[in-house]
C-alpha cells in the first residue's frame, strides 16, 4: 500500500492531520481540494457555483487519479469524494483509507468559514450537516480500513494513532 488516504466530513481534521502525519513520516501531503482550486484557478465554491457539482465531482476524480498513480504520498481527500464507487475502489486499491470521524456538533464548531464549504452553503445548520453525513456514511465505513474518533484528541494525537496502525 502507498498512500493514506484522509477521508471524512468537513471539519474532521483532514487537512491538519494529514499535514502533521507527512511531516512526520518525509512524505509529500496533498490536500485534493487545494490541488483543483490551483488547477481551476478558482475556488470550490466558485466551481460549484460556476461549473455545478457535476464538474467538480469530475474534477475531483481526474485529481484523485492522478495521484493515485504516483509516488507514496498522505493525501487529504474533499468529504464527498467517496460518492463514487470508481474512487473509493481506486482508493482502496492503492493504499490505506482512514476515515476521521466526529459529533455533529465538533464538526459544526470546526467548520470556521462556511462560504468556503459549497454544500453548506444554502442552509448553515445541524440538519444540513446531518444530511450530508447520511448520505455519505455507508460509504464511509464500507470503504475505510481505518476509522478514527476525533473528538477527544489533538491532531498530533490521531496523527500518532494512525501512523502507529500504519506500520502493523
Amino acid at each position: 500500500m502507498n498512500h493514506i488516504y484522509l477521508t471524512g466530513m468537513m471539519g474532521s481534521g483532514k487537512s491538519t492531520v494529514g499535514s502533521i502525519i507527512a511531516d512526520t513520516l518525509n512524505l509529500p501531503f496533498i490536500d485534493l481540494d487545494n490541488v483543483i482550486e490551483k488547477s481551476a484557478g478558482k475556488t470550490i465554491a466558485a466551481i460549484f457555483v460556476e461549473d455545478g457539482e457535476s464538474q467538480f465531482r469530475y474534477l475531483e476524480s481526474q485529481t484523485l487519479k492522478l495521484y493515485a498513480n504516483g509516488g507514496r504520498a498522505i493525501i487529504s481527500c474533499g468529504g464527498g469524494i467517496i460518492l463514487s464507487a470508481e474512487n473509493r475502489g481506486l482508493m482502496k486499491l492503492t493504499g490505506k483509507v482512514v476515515l476521521l470521524s466526529a459529533k455533529i456538533d465538533t464538526l459544526l464548531s470546526r467548520i470556521k468559514a462556511p462560504a468556503s464549504r459549497p454544500l453548506l452553503n444554502q442552509v448553515h445548520t445541524e440538519s444540513s450537516l446531518i444530511d450530508i453525513l447520511n448520505e455519505r456514511e455507508i460509504h464511509y465505513k464500507s470503504t475505510a480500513n481505518l476509522e478514527i474518533d476525533t473528538n477527544n484528541y489533538t491532531p498530533e494525537e490521531i496523527a500518532k494513532k494512525i501512523i502507529d496502525t500504519s506500520k502493523s
